[in-house]
């Protein structure tokens, strides 16, 4: 009867030791690892983490906006419009949404000037009455906001603090650069498939999405047209997609 009690005891052990031995291995396991690195790094989609720079699943991606002219128009009036679209599925991001960036004042002061909201820009508008603009945001990694806007690719204009810590407005030709020429010619199924890979085509690099929003404006005398729409920044646009230019 001993025997049969410690031999049991014995398979026992055997049996718990070798129950250890496989969790072990599978906590260690590499692919495992990996996946569970993979789900952190996901979280920024539908976890618990939102980061700015993602495009959400929930956000309208692509709409057209008609708008009687019955005002004044200058950038802040179509500003006011666009953010409430541009916020929709961006409610709950933690870093809060960049892209109200363009309707604050940054400081009011007058020795530093206004940062979006300031008669330099708004008057852009007025130079141009009855035409087409573009205008391109940026949310970058960080939850930086950029703005860049344009009648004509020559000159894109932008909103950028210098050495003297002052915003100014500046100028710079985008001819020769494949997004905005894309934006310019309105090409947006295209855009959206070159952004569909937001990692860099760069080897052991983490993803870093930087995401764009991009709206063409159209005055006309009587109506304000707007049509908008968000992708990920074609990061191998210039490398792999040559047969497009």
């Amino acid at each position: 009867m001993k025997k049969k009690i410690t031999l049991y005891l014995i398979i026992t052990g055997v049996a718990i030791l070798m129950t250890i031995a496989c969790m072990l291995i599978m906590n260690h396991n590499p692919v495992r690892s990996k996946k569970n690195k993979s789900e952190r790094l996901n979280t920024s989609f539908g976890g618990s983490i939102r980061y700015g720079n993602y495009i959400s699943p929930t956000e309208i991606r692509d709409t057209t906006l008609r708008l009687k002219r019955d005002t004044i128009i200058d950038f802040q009036w179509i500003f006011r419009q666009l953010y409430p679209l541009q916020h929709i599925g961006r409610e709950n991001i933690d870093c809060g949404d960049a892209y109200i960036g363009k309707l604050l004042l940054y400081n009011t002061n007058e020795k530093h000037g206004r940062y979006i909201n300031c008669d330099s820009i708004n008057n852009y508008i007025k130079d141009v009455p009855t035409d087409t603009i573009f205008l391109k945001e940026t949310i970058s990694q960080d939850n930086s906001y950029g703005i860049y806007f344009w009648h004509r690719l020559d000159s894109v204009y932008t909103v950028t603090m210098k050495k003297d810590r002052l915003w100014h407005l500046v100028s710079f030709n985008a001819e020769k650069n494949y997004t905005y020429r894309y934006i310019d010619l309105w090409m947006k199924a295209l855009l959206k498939d070159l952004g569909r890979n937001e990692l860099p085509p760069y080897p052991n690099k983490t993803t870093n999405p930087y995401s764009i929003c991009a709206t063409r404006i159209i005055l006309t005398p009587d109506s304000v047209f707007m049509d908008m729409f968000k992708f990920y920044r074609p990061y191998a646009l210039e490398e792999f997609y040559k047969d497009y230019r």
